[in-house]
């Protein structure tokens, strides 16, 4: 059998946005994914004072919308990826030790925030919630 038409069914290749690298504190802070008016920035630039603590800010990514600094984020149209999804999840469960979810929105790309709570109390990972 011909393999002519399977080139056509390949996906194509997805860029994931890096991640920053994973500071050496004994308390590493990720907060996101909502950042609205920069406070996910603001709070992880606080945590920074902190003695042994860093902080990182995550952000979903909207066209022309919620534009404020962080630390790095994905576009909406990567969020529900599964290349992007596993690789957010690596970083997230192997880089940090306590993780505050904005808004109950996910950070992992799934569709609930719940579930990414689970994964990491599951993982050992302190989690707070801000609204």
């Amino acid at each position: 059998m011909a393999r002519r038409g399977l080139a056509g069914l390949r996906r194509p290749l997805v860029r994931i946005p890096a991640f920053p690298p994973i500071a050496d504190t004994p308390i590493r802070l990720l907060v996101g994914p909502t950042n609205s008016a920069g406070q996910g920035f603001a709070w992880a630039r606080c945590a920074r004072s902190l003695p042994g603590v860093s902080g990182t800010a995550f952000a979903l990514h909207r066209t022309k919308q919620y534009d404020f600094a962080d630390d790095y984020g994905v576009p909406l149209e990567l969020f529900g990826h599964p290349r992007w999804q596993r690789a957010q999840q690596r970083h997230v469960l192997t880089g940090y030790t306590h993780v505050l979810v904005e808004s109950l929105r996910p950070l992992l790309g799934s569709g609930s925030a719940g579930a990414d709570i689970e994964r990491f109390t599951e993982a050992g990972l302190e989690v707070g919630l801000v609204f």
